[in-house]
């Protein structure tokens, strides 16, 4: 099994409203650009920052308008539920790249996002833009079951969003876009469409404990792998809906099969986030993560962890399906 390094806890200067707490308690996705590390909860209207080379407090940036409930029963009803993070490669206008969110899907406020453009330094530059996901929602969810988008990263000159099959009829599935597309319509209507659909992959990522595992985001290398994260969080109206087994990190190789796949040691650790790069000396995988704490009196842990790659990934306990 995989052992994390706690780097830091994700606390704030200050809470984003009265009532709130004064860190993230639901980080449910990151990325790294250089020195600066960016984090979406699914509760805040807000991104957080944080930099490597500092251990104070993380800031927050405001996302989208308005204020949300200290009760967590309306914050259900009101939240962007941001759970996916990646960084542009340059295009047009962003000489160097810019940061794209989206929200779940699993509901009418979850189906937006947004785009920010990003400095020379991985600094935040300009304003964010909000980017409307319901014409590409509105399709997936004719062809996949119970859509929750969790994770989304740049491959080549794909897009590929992964889904959460965490509910009984929902489905683990990697949805391919094309990024020139993407792109194009995030310097136009700012609004992603099906046409920007390519292909989609259904996996099967097992159990632990009798409790299926489901994507919980996906980040990928330059040389085209992806590594994802996944938690075996119990369903509702199961044998197991009130009882969770942890999570595992794997590795999907260029040919779309699971490669790689590890149980993280401790079984309460419910990873939401990861952004993963090759180490300097070529050897293993550096990957940061983040985890949702699902309670708001306690505060997400970022996590540092190390995937040795010296020759071939041996083949895990995932497998595509046919």
């Amino acid at each position: 099994m995989l052992e994390l390094q706690t780097l830091r806890t994700l606390d704030l200067e200050a809470p984003s409203a009265p009532g709130r707490p004064a860190h993230l308690a639901a980080a449910s996705g990151l990325r790294r650009s250089q020195d600066y590390i960016y984090v979406v909860g699914d509760d805040e209207l807000n991104l957080a920052v944080y930099a490597m080379s500092d251990p104070g407090p993380g800031k927050l940036v405001r996302l989208f308008e308005g204020e949300m409930s200290s009760d967590e029963d309306v914050q259900q009803k009101q939240k962007p539920d941001l759970e996916a993070i990646t960084l542009l490669p340059p295009f047009t206008r962003n000489p160097h790249g810019a940061l794209l969110a989206l929200g779940s899907g699993t509901g009418e406020t979850r189906e937006s996002g947004f785009v920010w453009s990003l400095g020379p330094e991985g600094e935040l530059y300009g304003f964010p833009r909000l980017v409307d996901l319901s014409p590409l929602y509105d399709f997936q969810q004719q062809h996949v079951a119970d859509m929750n988008i969790e994770g989304v990263a740049i491959t080549g000159d794909r897009v590929v969003l992964v889904n959460r099959g965490n509910s009984k009829e929902g489905e683990n599935v990697a949805i391919y876009l094309s990024l020139e597309e993407v792109t194009e319509a995030l310097l136009s209507d700012f609004k992603l469409d099906a046409s920007e659909l390519l292909e989609v992959q259904s996996y099967d990522l097992g159990e632990k404990d009798g409790i299926p595992l489901a994507f919980s985001d996906v980040d990928a290398l330059p040389d085209g792998r992806l590594v994802f994260t996944a938690t075996a969080e119990g369903i509702p109206g199961t044998d197991h809906e009130d009882e969770d087994a942890g999570s595992a990190i794997g590795v999907i190789d260029q040919n779309g099969e699971v490669a790689y796949f590890e149980m993280i040691g401790d079984s309460d650790i419910a990873l939401e986030g990861v952004d993963a790069r090759i180490s300097d000396e070529d050897d293993s995988i550096d990957v940061l993560l983040c985890q949702d704490a699902d309670d708001p009196d306690i505060a997400s842990p970022l996590y540092r962890a190390t995937i040795p790659i010296s020759g071939d990934l041996e083949a895990g306990t995932g497998r595509i399906q046919e």
